[in-house]
């Protein structure tokens, strides 16, 4: 019936742009106070983040904003501001979403602290949690604290990158190539390419905090060709990135449609 699948599509509509603005709103909260952090460089190899008042409907659309801004695992917390009293009396258990950049699973990351948890499940990439009052206090210390071991194993067991491509084949017919093996997630992991001995002919930073970076590149088969990090320096990687020097680089292809401008460029991965 079209009048009443009519008013259900309104419906939908109205409770998705709702379900938008609480993740912006609570976006930025979390820059806000990532800000300093990033500056002084305090942010953990593991973020914990949460706030009692978020709904733990929107925490898994949060948790890959900022996994995919930090470039680092992430859990985030929330309760809707619910404290209900469960049967033994006590509060019950704050719920949670995480995600993982890559570097490493986050149910290695759970699976290594189950006592940090009340509950957890998931798969390498996300993941839900439930946690206790207390213990949601020294989750980010605990899971920094075995991340590097985790990730290093984790690491030894993966193909960092599924081909060698020279910056000549950084062009939209490549882009639509990959793009039609979309959509990517576990079982289907983007892409990574490895260009190896790259030129960094200029760097910078850019944004309003002076906190992305951005690196033009050159080889021998091709011009210039841009790649970026977001919240990174040129110290942020394995090899310090350094103005007239060569580099090994993991990236990602990346479309940006920033302000009405369509960009293919590099999201960078590592450097070494």
């Amino acid at each position: 019936d079209e009048v009443n699948a009519g008013a259900l599509a309104d419906h939908l509509s109205k409770i998705n742009d709702e379900r938008k603005t609480m993740v912006a709103t609570i976006m930025r909260e979390v820059n806000k106070n990532f800000e300093h952090k990033k500056l002084e460089g305090e942010l953990s190899d593991v973020i914990v983040v949460g706030n009692p008042d978020w709904k733990p409907g929107v925490l898994g659309l949060v948790a890959g904003k900022i996994c995919d801004e930090y470039n680092r695992p992430v859990f985030v917390w929330g309760a809707g501001g619910d404290a209900r009293p469960n049967a033994e009396g006590g509060r019950e258990g704050l719920k949670g979403s995480c995600r993982s950049d890559g570097s490493v699973s986050v149910m290695d990351l759970m699976s290594a602290t189950p006592e940090s948890f009340l509950k957890f499940g998931g798969h390498e990439l996300a993941g839900g949690f439930s946690v206790s009052h207390e213990e949601v206090h020294f989750l980010e210390e605990k899971l920094s604290a075995i991340y590097k071991k985790i990730r290093n194993d984790f690491v030894k067991e993966k193909d960092l990158h599924d081909a060698v491509l020279s910056l000549s084949r950084v062009d939209m017919k490549e882009w639509n190539e990959i793009s039609a093996l979309a959509p990517f997630g576990l079982g289907n992991k983007k892409p990574l390419f490895l260009f190896e001995r790259v030129l960094v002919k200029d760097l910078k930073l850019f944004g309003k905090e002076k906190n992305h970076l951005e690196i033009i590149l050159a080889d021998d088969t091709s011009g210039a060709k841009k790649a970026i990090a977001f919240f990174a320096g040129h110290d942020s990687f394995e090899k310090p990135i350094v103005k007239g020097e060569r580099i090994n680089l993991l990236a990602s292809f990346d479309l940006s449609r920033f302000a009405g401008r369509t960009e293919l460029r590099l999201r960078i991965v590592g450097v070494k």
